[in-house]
């Protein structure tokens, strides 16, 4: 099915007449917003709020070409919402996280929580986005933002708004206080998936209330289990009504939940373990407990995997040189290959220690030596980090000693 075929199927369209002369008449708004074919009938409007739209193009000149074709096309969010969320031609963690953090899970057709609500992007200017160069929306950016979102409000409608992102707020203030809108003041609050929540705020138009909820941005570092909870506390009736539609009971988002968060046991030495991150530990110790160098590994934990909860795997947990985020360079390995690689370990400190000129027989892992100078590297290697690898093997030893290998 075609993209325009499949928007036409899950969209309203029409509002697009107000929109478009909305437009004109300089609201800011440069790419149609998505509207959900069922959303003008809910009693409880739900408006979603991203950030903008961002190429990810490596070749700048592509990039630039990129963003000049996307500012005149009026269709690229519902293009997005249509490939993306519904139709699944690419994937992008950010709409995933979103479905979680709405509904606990993503166990359900995604056309029928996108045909309820309303979606749009709240700078209308398209920018890159690569590991070279992270554009980002500027102090005017956001205020002007602020103006356009009130342009889409009077239209739309909605009764709540959630943000996805949480930089829009610091400028919320200011930007109502210019508008001369009453509304309620900002402000900051506990300490929640290592961010500051902003308390809810509302806001008065044309006699209508709209309540503003930010969550931390869903693409990285997001802990949807701890939105869930967030927006469940501060828009419970909003979100039960949108399980009901989409067909999800409370009892299986709780399910859910539960399989993917068990976080109840008490910490000491590992307080600080990142827990709210994809990788669910179940067994934890410090990095410095376990080697005589901390370098940036903090911790080592064994939990549910990333790639599939019902799988155990190892990780090791780094930081970046900051000390502020957590690097994506943190291994997570299936426990079933670390001992694998132990025994590729022993297997180089057995050729390492192999007699000038000999090599001992190979192991069941049929090694074969890759270079001519492999036997020097492993000596010179194992030799720099003696004391840790002799550390790990003699506890691996006295271990070995209280496990009984025929009952695993």
């Amino acid at each position: 099915m075609q993209s325009d075929q499949i928007s036409t199927q899950y969209i309203d369209a029409s509002l697009d007449s107000l929109f478009e002369s909305s437009c004109f008449e300089g609201s800011g708004l440069t790419w149609l917003p998505w509207v959900g074919r069922n959303y003008k009938k809910q009693k409880d409007k739900i408006l979603i709020v991203a950030e903008s739209h961002y190429s990810n193009e490596v070749n700048p000149e592509k990039a630039k070409k990129d963003i000049k074709k996307w500012q005149n096309e009026k269709k690229l969010t519902r293009d997005v919402v249509t490939e993306c969320p519904i139709n699944g031609e690419w994937s992008n963690i950010t709409f995933g996280n979103l479905h979680r953090a709405l509904l606990g899970t993503t166990d359900f057709e995604s056309f029928r929580l996108w045909q309820e609500i309303a979606f749009y992007n709240f700078i209308q200017r398209p920018m890159q986005y690569r590991y070279d160069f992270k554009e980002r929306p500027t102090y005017t950016d956001f205020l002007e933002g602020w103006k356009t979102f009130v342009s889409a409000n009077k239209i739309l409608r909605p009764s709540l708004c959630i943000f996805i992102g949480l930089a829009a707020s610091n400028t919320f203030n200011q930007a109502f206080d210019d508008l001369g809108l009453s509304h309620s003041k900002i402000s900051w609050g506990d300490p929640l998936n290592n961010v500051y929540k902003r308390n809810p705020v509302t806001f008065k138009m044309d006699g209508h209330e709209v309540k503003i909820l930010f969550i931390k941005h869903t693409s990285k570092y997001f802990s949807w289990e701890l939105w869930n909870q967030y927006l469940n506390n501060e828009a419970h009736d909003e979100i039960e009504s949108l399980k009901k539609i989409v067909n999800i009971s409370s009892k299986h988002a709780i399910e859910k939940s539960i399989e993917y968060f068990p976080i109840t046991s008490k910490k000491e030495r590992t307080t600080d373990l990142p827990w709210w991150l994809t990788h669910k530990p179940v067994l934890a110790c410090r990095y410095e407990d376990a080697s005589l160098s901390t370098e940036d590994a903090k911790f080592i934990s064994i939990g549910k995997a990333t790639y599939d909860t019902d799988c155990a795997s190892v990780k090791i947990w780094r930081r970046t040189s900051d000390d502020r985020k957590w690097s994506r360079q943190s291994e997570e390995i299936p426990i079933h290959r670390v001992g694998l690689c132990m025994q590729m370990l022993l297997s180089a400190i057995r050729i390492s220690q192999s007699p000038d000129g000999e090599y001992p027989t190979k192991t069941a892992l049929n090694e074969e030596i890759q270079t001519e100078d492999c036997v020097p590297f492993l000596k010179n290697a194992i030799q720099s980090d003696r004391e840790s690898i002799k550390k790990s093997l003699i506890e691996i030893s006295k271990l070995m000693d209280e496990i009984d290998i025929e009952k695993i």
